[in-house]
Formats: structure tokens, sequence, C-alpha cells
């Protein structure tokens, strides 16, 4: 989400409490570094500027909550769903319970929720440091099989107040490392594999997890 056309200042007429509540925003979102220069970055946005850093940040989030598993057929043909099929349904069933998935999403947004250096100056220049780039454009959370080793496969799926779509299985290795220029371009359905590349550009052939126990 840009904040471009969002005015970086604070409005000077805010009240009272519309100031605390400004600031209490800014203290939620974890600011890397995590130093004074960051914390006034944020200070002196206005409040919607500010709601675009916040709502970029606790996307990243999954409120557990019971929802209804769907599998797409591009990921149960892929033959890594066979190898890590233990892991995938202890996963998956946490889900359909409502259980809390967060120990298996990323650590980042714990610590890298906004930095200033996002919204710097150069060809360099990082814009998704401080966002999950692949959520924001594609509408896809991955989580991490294995809390323990965090090496497995990652399962990318859209998630939904009553659902969850198993889109991909991806190795991490390939797909997360930042490249060292900071103009990354938006992933593409081919960097998903080529197994699973039909399941993403459309949600269409949906299979219940009840079918596949």
């Amino acid at each position: 989400m840009a904040d471009a056309a969002v005015s970086n200042q604070a409005q000077p007429s805010e009240s009272k409490r519309i100031r605390a509540f400004r600031l209490g925003v800014v203290k939620a979102i974890p600011k890397f570094p995590n130093d004074r220069a960051s914390l006034q970055a944020l200070e002196r946005k206005s409040l919607g500027s500010l709601f675009i850093d916040y709502a970029n940040w606790a996307i990243r989030y999954v409120a557990p909550r019971p929802r209804k598993v769907i599998v797409e057929p591009a990921a149960l043909s892929d033959p890594r769903w066979t190898l890590q099929q233990a892991d995938i349904s202890n996963f998956l069933s946490k889900v359909e319970r409502g259980e809390e998935v967060t120990p298996h999403l990323s650590l980042e947004p714990h610590t890298r929720g906004y930095t200033p250096a996002a919204s710097g100056l150069g060809p360099n220049v990082d814009r998704w440091a401080d966002k999950d780039m692949v959520l924001n454009i594609m509408g896809y959370h991955h989580f991490h099989l294995s809390i323990a080793t965090r090496s497995n496969e990652l399962l990318f799926a859209h998630v939904t107040r009553d659902s969850f779509t198993v889109v991909a299985l991806f190795s991490p290795t390939r797909f997360l490392k930042r490249p060292i220029s900071g103009s990354r371009s938006p992933p593409s359905a081919s960097a998903f594999g080529k197994s699973s590349t039909s399941a993403l550009p459309a949600m269409r052939r949906r299979t219940p997890l009840s079918s596949l126990q």
C-alpha cells in the first residue's frame, strides 16, 4: 500500500484523544532499526498515513478462528504433498480447529513492521523491506510447516475470515531470499513452480480437506 498521496505530517489541529490514539498505533508497530529516528519518523505521520503502515504490518498475521480448509488440485498433485503429509495434516488440523498459527508464520513481523528506509530515495531503495510482497500483491500468506526447523517446505494459502485455501507448496531457500538490488519485481505465477502455477491466477476447482482424510 503506497502512502505517497498522504501527508507525512501530523495534523496540528488534532485533538488530544486522536493524538493519543495515533501515538498508540505508532507504539504498536515494531520498528527497525528500533531507534529514536524510526520512532520519530512514524510519529510525524498523519493518522491516515499511519493506518497504511499499520495495515501493511497487521495483515501479515492470521487471527485464530475455525476455518474451512480447501486444497487446490495443483497443490494436492505436488509430489511434496505426499512427502510432507504428516506436517501438512497437523498444520491444517490446527487451522480447522481455529488454533493459533502465528508460530507457523514468518518471524519478520515481530520485529520488522516499519522502516524509514523503505520510503527513502534512490534506485536501490527496497520499498518492500517492511512488507510481504506476495501477500500485498497476490493475497497469499505463507506458513512454515515445521515450527522447530523452519526449513522445510512453505505452504501458501489464501486466507479469509471463514476459509483457508491452500494454493501451493514451495521451498523457502528458493523463494524467500532477498535480492541484492532494492528494486524487487512483483512475483509471477511461474515463481511458484510448474506444478502450482495453475492455482495462482484464479482459484477455481477446490478440494475440501474432509475429502482427503
